[in-house]
């Protein structure tokens, strides 16, 4: 099997395992944004003239969720291992700081953290673009859509460090796929009309997909968008590598035994094995038209420059995934058909009826008429037949059931997300303290760790992401590096720059003390002591407390106890020994 052929069979697998959880993710997407609705039951309620009621409980649990990431952000630090420089680590972190910053990366990271939570997978890219730089590009970072990104469904790794494919879609329309792809100009025209219906949507409509003939294709060819399929796999290639041992660094080489020998016995330091490696290709294409075919895109990078967040993550006979949504739905739907349901059974006893005697309106048609188009109204006057019987039939009173069963599906939400009332803010019970406010927080927080254990774990495949890009790539130059990262404040000479390439090194991920989830618990926490009669010094209520102008009262608290303390009386130092040096015993005194 040649390479197209072997990205062609990707694609189908990946079409075919993975169609049944993008369905559920559209329900689950349309879910959260409130379209909670059948458009054929809709339709019909509207026919009857019944009510078709949304009362989205979805969208504040999820929302809560993410606020909760956003106000807890980590912060990537690299750490040194085998053969790594702390020095070099502390140029790294300061590296991926920047272009966290320059990137806006802290708002993608959160959509992605939102996406996962919503339909079971975020998506984030790291590329290299060339537009602004055209000699070595700048570092990229984008949040994908994750219904246009299929990854090898057999993976059974959370970081598909054993997938053999991961095929990220977009829609471009046929001058911009010429303009990236110029080479295949004379192709395109051909194989854009062979392009099949689901991988073409007209311009301007991003969500619907339209079946069109080949030949309006041919001749509207600059009216729709095309799917490009950017697949991104690996083949497993045997190689000779040369090890360094001082250093650790690993290099290919395409020597024969003989030389690889002779450069061992003249470098004693080096060695030389023979391992089965990762070799990462890139081929894109639209429809069977193939716009590039490249091997080693970014060098010796050997991963998949993808990085996936999955809220619920299953290994099994394939891999399972599933958002937070899903199970939210069935709840959701009760809550709105009994809340409709309530609603159409009020209005429609508020106008009950009447009981009357067939010569109540005898030579009274108009009366007749008036009550029967107008009998709802307040304070109607009608006229009926002297001696006769006229009376509104009395409703029936809304079932309690409804409500109970309305209130329990309200439970049920809460139960299923893990995302109890104390996690949602809803206000609680007079003379609750806030220490027992915070254990319930944590409570909840226990129920949906794993969501967030996940997500700590796709951060820190980013961090290394971006990581190996800087070090293994030619992105940053040794002076662009020394011109973002301050190297007399970390007191590091720029040589050792050249060598970073070298060792290995870690990241670690670090939640802020800032945060601001953080100091409010803490202050919380802080003045239930101070009711319980602890005494905690203001300038520690002041640090921990998001008070308007807690800078100028602790400067002011601090001049006001340097004006306290009594003046110290100057220290003697012994004859010969200059001011602030320490005295030495005499059998350290050369």
């Amino acid at each position: 099997m040649n390479r197209i052929e072997k990205v062609k069979t990707f694609w189908a697998c990946a079409q075919d395992e993975w169609s049944n959880w993008i369905e559920r993710a559209k329900k689950s997407w349309r879910f959260f944004y409130g379209d909670q609705w059948d458009a054929d039951v809709k339709a019909q309620l509207a026919n009857l003239k019944k009510p078709a009621l949304t009362f989205n409980k979805i969208k504040p649990i999820i929302r809560n969720m993410s606020g909760w990431q956003r106000q807890n952000r980590q912060d990537p630090r690299i750490v040194a291992r085998q053969g790594g420089l702390k020095e070099l680590a502390d140029v790294f972190t300061e590296l991926l700081k920047y272009f966290y910053d320059t990137s806006n990366a802290p708002w993608k990271i959160s959509q992605q953290f939102m996406d996962g939570v919503i339909c079971g997978k975020g998506w984030l890219a790291v590329d290299i673009d060339y537009e602004k730089d055209p000699l070595t590009g700048e570092l990229l970072l984008t949040r994908e859509n994750p219904l246009l990104v299929w990854e090898d469904p057999y993976s059974q790794r959370y970081d598909l460090s054993d997938a053999r494919f991961v095929i990220r879609g977009y829609w471009l329309d046929k001058s911009e796929i010429e303009a990236r792809f110029p080479k295949v100009r004379k192709e395109l025209s051909a194989g854009l009309t062979t392009v099949h219906p689901m991988e073409t949507s007209r311009l301007g409509v991003e969500t619907k997909d339209y079946e069109i003939s080949s030949r309006e294709m041919a001749l509207n060819l600059e009216k729709y968008r095309y799917l490009v399929k950017e697949c991104y796999w690996r083949e497993w290639v045997e190689k000779n590598l040369l090890i360094n041992l001082n250093t650790l660094e690993v290099q290919e080489v395409k020597k024969s035994d003989d030389e690889l020998q002779s450069l061992i016995n003249q470098y004693p330091f080096l060695r030389t094995v023979k391992r089965v490696v990762p070799v990462l290709n890139l081929t894109t294409m639209v429809g069977d038209v193939v716009c590039q075919d490249l091997e080693k895109p970014f060098g010796d990078i050997s991963f998949f420059p993808l990085i996936r967040y999955c809220s619920e993550y299953i290994i099994a006979d394939k891999t399972y995934v599933k958002g937070e949504v899903e199970d939210l739905i069935d709840p959701q739907q009760e809550i709105n058909k009994r809340r409709s349901q309530a609603l159409h059974l009020i209005n429609t006893s508020a106008n009950s009826g009447f009981i009357f005697d067939d010569d109540t309106f005898a030579g009274l048609p108009a009366e007749r008429m008036k009550l029967e188009n107008r009998g709802s109204e307040a304070g109607i006057d009608i006229m009926k037949r002297k001696g006769s019987y006229l009376e509104r039939i009395t409703p029936i009173p809304l079932s309690n059931a409804l409500i109970t069963l309305d209130k329990i599906a309200d439970d049920d939400i809460k139960k299923i997300s893990g995302v109890n009332p104390d996690l949602l803010g809803f206000k609680e019970e007079a003379g609750t303290s806030g220490i027992l406010m915070n254990l319930r927080r944590q409570s909840g927080l226990t129920t949906i760790e794993p969501v967030f254990d996940n997500f700590a774990w796709s951060q820190q495949l980013l961090a290394e992401t971006l990581l190996e890009f800087v070090r293994k790539t030619d992105i940053l130059s040794d002076e662009e590096i020394a011109n973002v990262v301050d190297l007399e404040k970390l007191k590091i000479p720029i040589d050792i720059i050249k060598s970073r390439k070298v060792g290995k090194y870690k990241v670690v991920l670090t939640t802020s003390s800032s945060a601001t989830t953080v100091r409010m618990m803490n202050f919380a926490m802080l003045m239930e002591l101070v009711k319980a009669g602890f005494p905690v010094p203001p300038e520690i209520l002041l640090k921990y407390g998001d008070i308007p102008g807690a800078e100028e009262m602790l400067a002011q608290l601090e001049q006001a106890k340097q004006a306290r303390m009594p003046a110290e009386a100057p220290v003697e130092t012994p004859a010969g020994v200059p001011p602030g040096v320490p005295e030495f015993p005499a059998e350290y005194v050369t």
